[in-house]
């Protein structure tokens, strides 16, 4: 595989570097990309940073009529989005799962569930899409910098920030082709400008998800409403300082009916449960920042509030059965960045964060007390917490116009899971001015969470698994013994600017060692249920085996013309466990493509994503298959600033069950400035 590789880069170095000297000898009118802040903590080009970073901007979301932050992260070239039947985005960057991606708003780590698969799970969900400016994906190890969950990369969401005062309304109202109705989103937002001593923002919003039937009296998925409310202001102390604060909250409400279940012909319909599922997100915050002139400082504040209320009800709206987590984590952030001095930029940041999960899913030695709901018999809480400290440090240093180096060293310590070294060397080429290949190497790591360490929850109880099975019971146990998940991740690039647009292709490798899985350890009799067999299957989390995650990328934009611009790109990946296995729900071959209009008044967007030997961990059978998802905008912008426009998903009515694909949907929006 290792030769294979280097065939590849070579052949694509060449590619690439040959028809440079003509192309742009008509022109030095390069594509510029914009500044970034993710990939090292510091404002620079995209050009600039060692790894990959690919932005969404605002008038990219606002052509695809994008309602959510997956809508908008689901064209990007590397990036796999799935929803789960919670309703739950997953992102994955370059074949790592979900947990291996970290999720920041304004350089900022925000809180979610206590289970590792589900942390950053409605997270995109939470945040309204007119709150934000733009979403920066940076893909590659990037522990260095942000410690746990960065193994496979940094997605951060950058809110808006107006020059002049403005109130803006946005919504959409749609439709599927299974006869789910009254799918909509709204959100308003005023901003007081900046060009005020002090400013401020606020928005509202909702994102309502209209329910799909499952043909059986009862919903396919969890469907409700998200309200995120998000409040910032700023007060200019000086020229040189600023101090600021944010308030952020998102009540979340789903439901799921659960109609009937199959049975055998004429005998009488058995209801299954039905399931309330609320989630209160509840962020607070404040920082101060200043610039000496020879150095620019930070201090940040955060508090994040998670509460899941969970709650099973019969037919008779009797509860049979409540789950109920709190996950609080406070902490501390302190950054110090130089100005260049000499060839030299340093960077230095020191963190200090607290975690506390109090549930009914764990069992520790700290009770918490007792959880009740209605008539239900109250449920034992238990607690658990960990400290988190951390200090690090970068250089950027440029040794020659030519080089780029950026070296930088992590400390993570912890009492649960003692201490980490995160190392990472990024470094940057520039054959000339439109030529660069990047290259990075760096040691990435993962924390189990409270759940894998203290789970003692029954997932279910007399499920029907098949007459040779019978019904089941599933007990899911922790285990405090789990050591993190580290990485070794190599990558390599070369990109070419031209006057129309730019290019990149990359090859990548991820290690993952002490890889964290669950397995089902005991099976007990129970006796019988109606003649068939009753057991008890008991699971546990484990560190075991590893993982190779590997593969290649190429992506690109090009205008064309004054009102053309195209994006494409192409993803290989080939991810095994240590048995040579490979990973489920990943496909082998990924091509995004999107063709985007823009003349006069109007604007229209073709944009999609074709997947072949995508391997579902949901099917029956794991055999590999294929399927593509296209969209569809057209929008009308008068001059006063009122923008109309439609929207068409999944254009060519895929229909995908295990993946929520449930065929074409229709959508109507607005948005208007003032």
């Amino acid at each position: 595989m290792k030769q294979y590789l280097e065939r590849r880069l070579t052949a694509l170095t060449f590619a690439l570097a040959v028809p440079a000297g003509t192309v742009l000898a008509a022109s030095a009118d390069y594509h510029l990309g914009p500044v970034v802040v993710t990939a090292t903590r510091t404002e620079e080009r995209v050009q600039d940073a060692p790894a990959a970073v690919q932005v969404v901007t605002r008038h990219e979301m606002t052509d695809r009529g994008a309602s959510t932050l997956g809508e908008a992260l689901a064209a990007i070239p590397g990036v796999q989005l799935s929803i789960d039947a919670k309703s739950r985005s997953h992102v994955n960057l370059r074949g790592m799962e979900n947990r291996h991606t970290l999720i920041l708003v304004d350089g900022q780590r925000i809180g979610g569930d206590i289970n590792q698969g589900a942390g950053n799970a409605h997270v995109l969900e939470r945040i309204g899409i007119q709150d934000v400016e733009r979403i920066e994906v940076v893909q590659g190890a990037s522990s260095a910098l942000y410690g746990s969950d960065a193994v496979g990369g940094v997605i951060n969401i950058i809110t808006r920030r107006s020059q002049e005062p403005s109130l803006s309304l946005r919504g959409s109202y749609g439709s599927f082709s299974d006869g789910a109705r009254g799918q909509y989103d709204y959100g308003l937002r005023y901003d007081s400008g900046s060009d005020r001593a002090l400013r401020y923002r606020i928005s509202y919003g909702a994102l309502h998800q209209a329910p799909h039937s499952n043909g059986r009296g009862g919903s396919l998925y969890y469907y409700g409403t998200a309200r995120p409310l998000a409040i910032s202001a700023e007060y200019m102390l000086s020229e040189q300082a600023r101090v600021g604060a944010m308030y952020r909250r998102t009540v979340h409400q789903q439901y799921v009916d659960g109609g009937y279940k199959e049975t055998k012909p004429g005998a009488p319909k058995q209801f299954r449960d039905d399931t309330d599922n609320r989630t209160v997100t509840t962020t607070a915050g404040a920082y101060y920042e200043g610039n000496s002139g020879e150095a620019r400082y930070r201090l940040d504040l955060q508090y994040t509030r998670y509460t899941k209320d969970y709650a099973t009800f019969s037919r008779a709206r009797e509860i049979t059965g409540v789950d109920y987590t709190r996950h609080t984590t406070a902490g501390a952030a302190f950054r110090y960045d130089w100005q260049p001095l000499g060839s030299h930029r340093p960077l230095l940041g020191a963190e200090y964060r607290t975690e506390e999960g109090v549930s009914t899913r764990i069992g520790t030695s700290d009770p918490a007390g007792m959880y009740q709901r209605g008539d239900y018999p109250a449920q034992p809480l238990h607690r658990l917490r960990i400290k988190y400290r951390s200090a690090y440090l970068q250089d950027t240093w440029e040794p020659s116009s030519r080089w780029r180096i950026i070296p930088a060293l992590r400390l993570d310590s912890s009492d649960a899971f003692g201490s980490q070294w995160s190392p990472k060397l990024g470094a940057i080429y520039r054959l000339r001015d439109d030529l660069r290949f990047k290259a990075n190497v760096g040691r990435g790591y993962v924390t189990p969470r409270i759940t894998e360490l203290a789970y003692r929850f029954m997932m279910f109880q007399e499920v029907f698994m098949g007459p040779r099975v019978g019904y089941v019971d599933s007990w899911w146990i922790g285990n405090p013994d789990l050591r993190p998940e580290t990485s070794v991740s190599y990558d390599i690039s070369v990109e070419k600017d031209f006057a129309a647009g730019q290019i990149r292709a990359t090859l990548f490798r991820q290690q993952l060692h002490d890889y964290i899985h669950y397995r089902r350890i005991k099976v007990e009799k129970l006796g019988q249920i109606q003649g068939f067999p009753h057991q008890l299957w008991t699971y546990r989390y484990e560190n075991g085996g590893e993982a190779t995650v590997q593969g290649a990328e190429l992506a690109g934009e090009w205008r064309i013309g004054t009102h053309w611009e195209m994006r494409f790109g192409y993803n290989y990946l080939d991810a095994r466990n240590g048995a040579g296995e490979r990973l489920y729900d990943r496909a082998r071959h990924k091509v995004d493509l999107g063709a985007y209009y823009h003349g006069g008044n109007w604007s229209a967007a073709l944009w999609g994503s074709r997947q072949w030997s995508y391997l579902s961990s949901f099917a029956e059978e794991a055999r590999p298959e294929a399927f593509g998802i296209w969209n569809a905008n057209i929008g009308y912008t008068w001059n006063n600033g009122l923008r109309l426009y439609t929207t068409v998903e999944n254009l060519f009515n895929a229909n995908r069950t295990e993946r929520t694909f449930v065929g074409r949907g229709w959508r109507i929006g607005m948005e208007y400035t003032w």
